[in-house]
């Protein structure tokens, strides 16, 4: 389950996300006025804040996990689950990982490289091996020894596309000697 209420925080300032988006709104519209003196660009975040806004109004058009991922993954979070699930909400809902706190970081790893490998099977092997990269630096920053920390990300998104290829394959058909073949 997503969040019901959206906050946001910088620093010691904190606003809900429809003070948020109204205050982007009526700053697009101050910054096409001629003479501005201020641009609402000169302040600072500005623009990692408007990446999230569009970012959540590209919903409707089905962003993908991966895409998301990728581009917010040097934003900091409290927990490292939130680098997954706090993002969530920019996905559309098929498209999104189970919510579960009590999994570990290298189950979010493997439930996000699964869903992505299914959901964007068109990329080539490469991108989601360096999303899993990223991933795995991003989920495990302050863990040395953990599961995921020793996982190896190459090894392990190959097999996830191994297992993704051989899903897809239509089943074998038996037929004449083979057919007699298996039942002997």
């Amino acid at each position: 389950m997503l969040a019901r209420s959206v906050v946001v925080f910088c620093g010691d300032y904190r606003v809900d996300w429809s003070r948020f988006e109204e205050f982007f709104r009526i700053a697009k519209v101050l910054r096409e006025k001629p003479g501005e003196a201020k641009r609402v660009s000169d302040i600072p975040g500005s623009q990692d804040a408007r990446a999230i806004i569009n970012e959540k109004a590209e919903i409707t058009s089905g962003q993908r996990l991966e895409y998301i991922l990728d581009t917010f993954e040097g934003w900091q979070c409290e927990k490292p689950q939130d680098k997954v699930y706090g993002l969530l909400g920019l996905v559309p809902e098929h498209r999104r990982v189970p919510i579960d706190y009590q999994k570990s970081l290298y189950e979010i790893f493997t439930d996000v490289i699964h869903r992505v490998v299914h959901d964007e099977s068109h990329l080539d092997v490469g991108s989601h091996i360096t999303l899993g990269r990223l991933l795995k630096q991003s989920l495990a920053k302050g863990e040395s020894y953990s599961k995921l920390s020793s996982l190896d990300v190459e090894h392990y998104v190959r097999m996830v596309h191994a297992e993704q290829r051989t899903a897809k394959q239509p089943p074998h058909r038996l037929v004449g000697d083979d057919a007699m073949a298996r039942f002997v």
